[in-house]
């Protein structure tokens, strides 16, 4: 048939022992090096879980045996079925099971199946199989890789060992493995979590490990891709990966698999390596740059699985060491200074020097630096400070502004990470004094904590990890499709909204929040929630629909404020029905278009109270998307509709970095516009000539925050927001 035959012949069976798991594929054993011997048969291999049906974890070994002479005495048969160490291949009922940073996009972990490819390899006294699959290693739905070796003994297959590889919280998942010709091996695989973006790395298994059979893979974990980006289009993550065998010298590994580039955007990266059999030194140390008299630790980076360790410390005491990673080498005297490391194991040595790796100094003082895991927080939560300061620091001072904090969990205002609660509502300036053995140096970062929640103004965009950054939450009580961002057109300042995809969700009934940060509005007599929103009407029956709370508890109790769902009339709807809705520009949008207005709540009669949230709650119905953008909370109210009839000002683009556009009533006479900041300080002012109907207005000197247009005369009287971000 390659060849070009005239009479091309094609033998065809069905499998009657498919696994009981749905989506499945049954792989081929895959050929390198050496053939296998002569006559013996095609062999296919693949998983099957116990949940599926049957007693135990099994892998199940196929044999095709092809009679081109015959083609109907041709057979395939199942031929063993090896039991495993027990695996749970369940992430759920659906294909959403990776989690990625700054998104509630999962991917699909492929969990089903024995991963591309399963490798066969004849070293001539004894024949092996390698191959490996996606499994949850605690039940948590934490991905990591299950691979195995098979060795043949006279007839049959068995498993020569095992081992379930996650070194850490991370999944890794979309593996592939191979065995070289020194019996080294292997595994690629994508690496994924909340806190890592897709990547990708390799592990492998030396051959002294291999000769030990311990199903250990020793090789230290290279990272060939750190991802900088999270997939948020699609479950979908790649048709699967390759760990090949460089033919020219049968040790060279290759390994080809996907990378994100973007939200959308997908890439392929290729790349080679070698599991070194000799040490390849290397290390780091905790500081490089010293204060005088400090003693620093250095940690062995070594590849190679070294077992012995030279060190040399120029300048330091003691000047040299021969533990992996020595700890208090003292510099005494200001200068640079070279470190070497040697690293050895029984295969041999390696040496690495870093010259003027060591600065010592007496005037460095510290470069003080700190974070805190959230920036806005209900009255009664915890703010964990941690402190990110450079040199060697060796006390710390805290201070808050106000003073009216309380330390907790045996923490004080000297710990290097305290744990806080504050204790009234409000902007809380943080100041660090750190110390080391040259002197101090301090920092404030004003106004850094939010207690009780952000003070309005505050506008939610979406953009720039805006999800994450100001701690929105989402709950998904069915674990289904729920909440997340995605790309879409037609508003500013950017293409990202959040939304939940109905047309993908078969569910009716459910119910999935998005939940906002704290507000304080304790200061406030007048206060007002209001969004753009996009959606079209699927059923003619029925509807999606948004209905949306407040809490003054910090999301204890709930009162519903709005409830929204589309009659056929444009009530709720920003486009006609369709069975295809997705918004790609503004007249999509709520005000813009066919349709609703955008929604404006007044909730003044929540001010007054710190730790107020927002839940925006979907009731599915199998529709198309409904999305949510530029959510604001201001302390201004009836600002998205106009006061005295169905004519409106249009304002764009809004939210606006720079210029914008006002577009006036039509048939209405008006004569001045007036602009004003949310404490009604007036920051434009003109008059209106007779006929005009568009002002174009530069924001550059205004700070960014919500702000009012006032358009009157002859008795008319518009208003209208605009944000500057």
């Amino acid at each position: 048939m390659i060849a070009g035959g005239d009479s091309p012949q094609m033998v065809q069976f069905n499998n009657p022992w498919r696994p009981n798991s749905g989506f499945h594929c049954v792989l081929p054993v895959d050929n390198d090096g050496e053939f296998a011997p002569e006559g013996t048969p095609g062999m296919f291999a693949t998983i099957n879980d116990d949940a599926w049906g049957g007693s135990q974890d099994q892998l199940w070994i196929y044999e095709l045996d092809v009679d081109w002479t015959d083609p109907g005495s041709s057979t395939f048969n199942r031929v063993q079925q090896l039991n495993v160490e027990p695996f749970d291949s369940n992430f759920g009922s659906t294909w959403d099971n990776i989690t990625q940073p700054g998104t509630s996009q999962k991917l699909d972990a492929i969990n089903q199946i024995l991963m591309h490819r399963v490798q066969y390899r004849n070293f001539g006294t004894s024949q092996h199989i390698v191959c490996q699959h996606t499994v949850d290693v605690d039940g948590t739905n934490h991905a990591g890789i299950r691979w195995y070796e098979l060795t043949l003994e006279g007839e049959d297959w068995n498993i020569r060992q095992s081992g379930s590889y996650a070194p850490d919280d991370d999944n890794r998942w979309m593996g592939s493995i191979a065995m070289n010709a020194n019996h080294e091996i292997a595994l690629g695989y994508s690496v994924s979590s909340t806190s890592t973006y897709p990547s990708i790395r390799v592990t492998g298994q030396s051959a002294s490990e291999n000769e030990a059979a311990t199903g250990i893979m020793d090789v230290q974990e290279i990272s060939i891709h750190e991802g900088s980006a999270s997939q948020t289009s699609s479950n979908r993550w790649g048709d699967y990966s390759n760990m090949s065998i460089d033919p020219s010298d049968d040790l060279t590994f290759w390994f080809t698999t996907e990378y994100n580039m973007s939200g959308h955007q997908k890439g392929t990266k290729i790349t080679s390596f070698s599991i070194t059999t000799v040490p390849l030194a290397d290390f780091h140390a905790s500081s490089t740059l010293v204060p005088t008299g400090q003693g620093i630790g250095f940690t062995d980076d070594s590849y190679g699985s070294p077992t012995e360790w030279a060190w040399s410390f120029e300048g330091g005491t003691p000047s040299s060491s021969t533990e992996q990673n020595p700890e208090n080498i003292v510099y005494n005297a200001e200068g640079t200074y070279d470190v070497q490391l040697t690293a050895t194991n029984n295969n041999g040595s390696n040496t690495i020097l870093k010259e003027d790796y060591i600065t010592v100094s007496s005037s460095i003082l510290p470069e003080v630096d700190f974070i805190v895991d959230k920036n806005s927080l209900c009255m009664n939560d915890t703010a964990v400070f941690t402190d990110l300061t450079m040199h060697i620091p060796v006390s710390w001072n805290w201070q808050f502004d106000p003073s009216t904090v309380t330390f907790i969990n045996e923490t004080s205002y000297e710990s290097q990470n305290p744990e806080v609660i504050f204790n009234e509502p409000g902007d809380y300036n943080v100041t660090l004094t750190a110390t080391n053995l040259n002197g101090s140096s301090s920092l404030t970062k004003n106004e850094m904590v939010q207690a009780g929640g952000y003070t309005p103004d505050f506008l939610e965009t979406f953009e720039d990890n805006g999800l994450t950054e100001h701690n929105w939450t989402i709950e998904n009580p069915d674990g289904d499709k729920t909440w997340e961002l995605f790309e879409t057109g037609g508003t500013t300042p950017g293409n990202t909204a959040i939304g939940l995809d109905f047309s993908d969700y078969l569910a009716i009934g459910q119910r999935d929040r998005l939940i906002s940060p704290p507000f304080n509005l304790s200061g406030l007599s007048t206060a007002s929630l209001s969004f753009e929103h996009a959606f079209a009407k699927k059923h003619e029956e029925a509807t999606d629909s948004l209905i949306i709370y407040i809490s003054t508890d910090c999301g204890t109790s709930w009162t519903r404020i709005f409830e929204g769902g589309d009659d056929g009339s444009g009530n709720f709807a920003t486009h006609e029905m369709t069975d295809d809705f997705w918004p790609e520009v503004a007249s999509d949008w709520c005000l813009s278009g066919w349709g609703a207005s955008c929604i404006d709540i007044n909730v003044s009669q929540y001010t007054g109270n710190a730790d107020v949230r927002f839940a925006f709650e979907t009731y599915s119905f199998y529709g198309n998307p409904m999305f949510l953008d530029n959510i604001m909370v201001s302390p201004t109210v009836g600002i998205n509709e106009d006061i005295t009839g169905k004519d409106q000002l249009i304002v764009y683009p809004n939210p606006t970095k720079g210029v914008f556009t006002i577009i006036l009533p039509e048939n209405t006479t008006l004569n001045e516009l007036l602009i004003t900041d949310y404490t009604s300080k007036t920051v434009y002012r003109q008059n209106i000539p007779n006929n005009q109907k568009t002002i174009t207005i530069s924001t550059d000197k205004w700070a960014p925050g919500v702000y009012i247009i006032h358009a009157s005369g002859n008795n008319n009287i518009f208003a209208k927001k605009v944000v500057k971000y």
